[in-house]
Formats: structure tokens, C-alpha cells, sequence
């Protein structure tokens, strides 16, 4: 069993004793927290913005996290793991799809431990993993209720 770095309660992601995101995490302490220099920013123009830091270490896993937020505020975080660090180097000569499948269902357990019981909707959102079939690759989306 791994570390609880997931609250199922709150839906607060913690990154390390100093900082864990949520539904309420700013831009400005993404930045602090990561440095601008780790953080990638694909603004889409249309309100939404993406920012990604890649190989996060917590414990003894690597995180490629995706946040995503729409004007200013968060509104879900994407995020893939593994027990090794990522390449940015990799190519497709380096995939192997049952690799893949096998990282996946490491995924899949992963967030079912993570979240303890059977249902991925809360009073916070949902959280959930899928098999994206173009990049052939699982990932885990949670995505916070916003105010009405």
C-alpha cells in the first residue's frame, strides 16, 4: 500500500508536508510551490489554461500532473504515475501496449486505494481513471464541483 496522498473527503492532492493542492489551489501557488521553470503553461485562449509538472517524485512514485484551470480558478487535475521516473526522451520505439495495460491496472488500483471506497462521486467532484485510446495510455482525471 502506498502513502495517502489523496484525501477522499476533501479531495485535497497532498504533494509533500508542505503543500497539496485543491478545488481552492491558485495559480500563483502552483508557481510557488514548483517553480515557474517546472511548470509548462498551454493557455488555450478561451479561459482555460493547462499547467504540467512533470516528474514529480512523492515517496517512491513519479507524477506527470496536468492542472487545469478556467479563469484563474482550478477546476480538475489530470495526472499519470509510475514507479520510475519519466523520459522526456521516450519515442514510440519505447512503447510496448502491454506495458501500458499493465501500468494502467497499477493505476486503476492505485486511485481505488487512494479514494477506499467504491463510488468516485463526493460532496468535492469526481475522481476517476480512463484509457485514452489515441495515446494509448490511462490516466487519472479528478475534476472539483464548482460554487454555485
Amino acid at each position: 500500500m502506498h502513502q495517502q496522498l489523496l484525501n477522499p473527503a476533501t479531495g485535497e492532492f497532498k504533494i509533500d508536508n508542505e503543500f497539496a493542492f485543491s478545488n481552492k489551489t491558485t495559480i500563483e501557488e502552483l508557481i510557488a510551490h514548483f517553480g515557474e521553470d517546472k511548470l509548462a503553461l498551454n493557455d488555450v485562449k478561451n479561459g482555460y489554461s493547462n499547467y504540467s509538472a512533470w516528474n514529480i517524485q512523492i515517496g517512491e512514485l513519479y507524477f506527470i500532473f496536468d492542472f487545469n484551470f478556467f479563469k484563474g480558478v482550478m477546476v480538475g487535475v489530470s495526472f499519470i504515475l509510475q514507479a520510475k521516473p519519466y523520459d522526456p526522451n521516450a519515442s514510440w520505439d519505447d512503447f510496448s501496449e502491454a506495458d501500458e495495460i499493465k501500468k494502467g491496472k497499477f493505476i486503476e488500483k492505485w486511485l481505488a486505494d487512494q479514494i477506499h471506497i467504491d463510488s468516485n462521486t463526493h460532496a468535492w467532484g469526481k475522481a476517476s481513471t480512463s484509457y485514452d485510446f489515441h495515446n494509448l495510455s490511462t490516466s487519472c482525471t479528478m475534476i472539483y464541483a464548482q460554487p454555485k
